[in-house]
């Protein structure tokens, strides 16, 4: 997995890791293009080889996932802070994280389990909520829901190419559920279901 985001209407920002074909040796790769695509400025971090997301943040620097690792950086690309935490008996899920208000929310697969964590951190990258979640296969993108709530849909197979989904509303504070919505017998494997920025959400099987 990789990321494109938008910055701003004539820049973009392309997050990836790079592996050295000499010493094996995995960086995460920050790459800021202009509107035609032509790479303005190129940073690479040691800060873990594992695939994650890239979002933008409200102050125009980046925050960018690598395993359970979160990492803040300004608009110029330098490291604000990082961090990375213990989920027990977790696995890391490539979903990117989520911005809010007052901090960020990133989720994880706890190993040989249906359960999801929903973690929320501050604006410092201080973890102030982990909570468990049932979601049988798939987690679609995370999207915020105005800047106080997640809205998220999980998925189940139920045989013959089809699928149930349900869709999650968390508040932001403590991710508690706010609101709950299932669908039965969607065709394919429901793993395209996202939430829609703004005040509903949107799914494709």
């Amino acid at each position: 997995p990789y990321s494109l985001v938008e910055i701003s209407s004539d820049r973009l920002c392309y997050y990836a890791n790079i592996e050295s074909l000499n010493t094996n040796d995995t960086r995460n790769l920050l790459l800021w293009l202009d509107a035609q695509g032509a790479v303005v400025q190129a940073k690479t971090y040691n800060l873990g080889g594992i695939w994650g997301r890239c979002i933008t943040t409200v102050d125009s620097g980046l925050l960018f996932r690598t395993g359970n690792r979160l990492v803040k950086v300004n608009e110029l690309g330098f490291v604000q802070w990082a961090r990375e935490y213990v989920i027990p008996n977790s696995t890391s899920d490539f979903s990117r994280p989520v911005a809010l208000q007052d901090g960020y929310v990133f989720f994880n697969r706890l190993g040989g389990s249906n359960f999801l964590v929903g973690n929320k951190v501050d604006l410092t990258g201080q973890l102030t909520h982990s909570v468990r979640f049932n979601a049988q296969v798939g987690i679609g993108r995370p999207s915020s829901i105005g800047n106080s709530s997640v809205g998220l849909a999980v998925t189940q197979d139920v045989g013959l190419g089809q699928s149930s989904a349900t869709f999650l509303r968390l508040g932001g504070d403590s991710l508690q559920i706010e609101r709950r919505l299932s669908l039965d017998g969607l065709f394919g494997t429901g793993r395209g279901l996202c939430g829609r920025p703004g005040s509903g959400q949107a799914a494709a099987a």
